[in-house]
């Protein structure tokens, strides 16, 4: 694996290059080790506050408007280095996905099987758009749909505080004529690469890794990983009594390339319906992508980020016309949030 840093001679094209063979690149350095500091301590200081709120609730995740309630949070989605190469990724006018989040402390727990026989010791493996109904789109040559993600720890071998990956399991195996059966195959094949070739990312704290929505990947699990879990739901977990050190804190927000954010946006519209109707508004954990909806309809973004953005020429994802309505009515179902 090539670590991408600031030295690198013809560094977008080893992005695109590292990226397009690995599903995945590692940006060393982004942010210098007083900054992460500084971000960790706003953070948890958010965390605290919510938990002197609500003392039962299991304080795990930020919504994206209290993620944007913290001090330039906002800085690492505009970074240089981290738009330079989503440029080489993607294209020069990539979409952001309003899908800002925090995560504390959480590690997935889901078993991992091949045709129903289970994996022995691995869990938490699953790739992003794992939930997503199929689209043809996700077959196209052309599909680049990523997450970044800042690491404000190091990937610890007793705490964790990273991802591990199958490297190259984004990509197609070969082609059927069935695009359907060609997803399948290429997640099949994923799991397999869970048993014979996972690798732990070599993460230290600052550093960013973008990766494909199609990559077979998991939390690095802290040692002792069934001990002091609190369960969330039955695929996911959060370490209750992880030493305030070695809290595992990380910032995550999507993009993709411009043509591929509609067709993702219609499908948030969906879930957020499905999340309202089930849930309503008492419980907040669980109306993730109604918080995104909401981001996405309401201009409450800082001007700061919103004259970076622009100055970067990148674009925010949008939709129009029926779309763009079916999300407002979406919206007005709940005005309490």
């Amino acid at each position: 694996m090539t670590r991408i840093d600031s030295s690198s001679e013809s560094k977008d094209e080893k992005i695109s290059t590292e990226f397009s063979k690995n599903g995945f690149i590692l940006l060393k350095n982004v942010f210098s080790e007083e900054h992460c500091d500084q971000l960790r301590t706003q953070i948890l200081n958010k965390f605290d506050e919510l938990k002197a709120i609500d003392p039962q609730q299991i304080d795990h995740r930020l919504t994206q408007a209290q993620v944007f309630s913290i001090p330039n949070f906002w800085e690492f989605l505009v970074h240089e280095k981290v738009v330079q190469a989503l440029k080489s990724i993607l294209e020069p006018k990539y979409s952001l996905i309003p899908n800002f989040s925090v995560q504390k402390n959480k590690f997935g727990l889901s078993p991992v099987s091949v045709a129903k026989i289970p994996i022995p010791n691995r869990y938490g493996w699953h790739v992003d758009s794992g939930a997503e109904p199929f689209d043809p789109d996700h077959v196209a040559p052309d599909y680049q749909f990523v997450k970044c993600g800042l690491y404000l720890q190091d990937n610890d071998p007793e705490f964790g505080g990273g991802i591990d990956v199958v490297p190259g399991s984004h990509k197609l195996l070969f082609r059927t004529g069935v695009d359907r059966l060609d997803g399948k195959i290429r997640l099949f094949k994923g799991k397999l690469g869970v048993f014979f070739y996972n690798k732990t990312v070599p993460i230290k704290k600052g550093d960013v890794v973008i990766f494909h929505s199609f990559l077979m990947h998991a939390a690095t699990h802290p040692k002792d990983i069934f001990k002091n879990m609190t369960e969330l739901d039955e695929k996911t977990a959060h370490y209750s009594s992880m030493p305030l050190q070695k809290t595992k804190l990380t910032l995550y927000f999507d993009a993709c390339r411009s043509r591929f954010a509609s067709p993702f946006l219609k499908v948030s519209v969906d879930r957020a319906r499905k999340e309202l109707n089930s849930n309503g508004s008492g419980a907040r954990e669980k109306l993730a992508y109604y918080d995104q909806l909401r981001f996405l309809l309401e201009q409450c973004y800082p001007v700061e980020f919103l004259e970076r953005v622009k100055k970067h020429g990148i674009q925010f994802a949008r939709l129009e016309g029926p779309d763009l309505e079916e999300a407002k009515r979406v919206c007005q179902k709940d005005s309490t949030l």
